[in-house]
C-alpha cells in the first residue's frame, strides 16, 4: 500500500514576483532521504480555447522564453487573488485577445507532479471581437492575435506546438461530443 512520504524539511531556494521555488526533503519509504523542487507561489491559472461564431481558433502568438521559440498558444494566465477562476479565464481571455464569449468549465487539474498550483481549462464559445486594442496584464506580454482553422489547429496539437494541450485536447473532445 502506498504512502505520504514524510516531508522532513522546506525551504525557499529561489523566489521573485513570478514564482517561488520550495526545496522539500522527505523521508522515503526505503529510509532513505530525497530533495524535490517544487514550483509554488505562482498560484493558480486559468486556459481558454477560444472558438468564434464561424468556428475560428483564437490564438496568442508570443515568444516563450521556456522553449525559446515563438508559439501559437491558448490565452490564459494567472488566476488573481481576488478573482474566481471563471472571472480570471473571462479577463485573460479579453486581455490577451479583445474577444469575449460564453466560457464552460471543462477540467480542474494539477499543473505538475512538481507544483502546488492548479489549471481551470475553459471552452469559449460563440467569440465575438469587443476590442481592437490588448489590455495586457503586465509588460512582459507582447501578443498578436492568430485566428486558426480547426484543421489547421488540430495539426498544430499533433505536432505539440503549444503548452496547453490538456485544455486543447478537452475542448475539442467536448466539441466532438455536443
Amino acid at each position: 500500500m502506498i504512502n505520504a512520504w514524510k516531508l522532513i524539511k522546506e525551504e525557499t531556494a529561489f523566489k521573485n514576483k513570478f514564482v517561488d521555488i520550495r526545496k522539500r526533503t522527505y523521508a522515503l519509504p526505503n529510509k532513505k532521504e530525497a530533495e524535490y523542487f517544487i514550483r509554488d507561489g505562482m498560484g493558480n491559472v486559468a486556459s481558454i480555447f477560444a472558438i468564434t461564431k464561424d468556428n475560428k481558433i483564437i490564438l496568442a502568438r508570443e515568444f516563450r522564453p521556456g522553449p525559446g521559440m515563438i508559439l501559437d498558444e491558448l490565452p490564459g494566465g494567472v488566476i488573481d487573488p481576488n478573482e474566481t477562476p471563471l472571472q480570471a479565464a473571462e479577463r485573460e481571455l479579453f486581455e490577451e485577445t479583445g474577444y469575449k464569449g460564453e466560457l464552460i468549465l471543462l477540467s480542474e487539474s494539477w499543473l505538475s507532479a512538481y507544483s502546488t498550483g492548479k489549471k481551470y481549462s475553459y471552452l469559449a464559445l460563440n467569440c465575438q471581437k469587443h476590442s481592437e486594442k490588448q489590455n495586457m496584464d503586465h509588460e512582459n506580454e507582447f501578443i498578436e492575435v492568430v485566428l486558426k482553422e480547426k484543421s489547421e489547429f488540430e495539426e498544430q496539437m499533433k505536432k505539440g506546438d503549444l503548452t496547453d494541450l490538456e485544455t486543447a485536447l478537452l475542448a475539442t473532445q467536448y466539441l466532438k461530443a455536443h
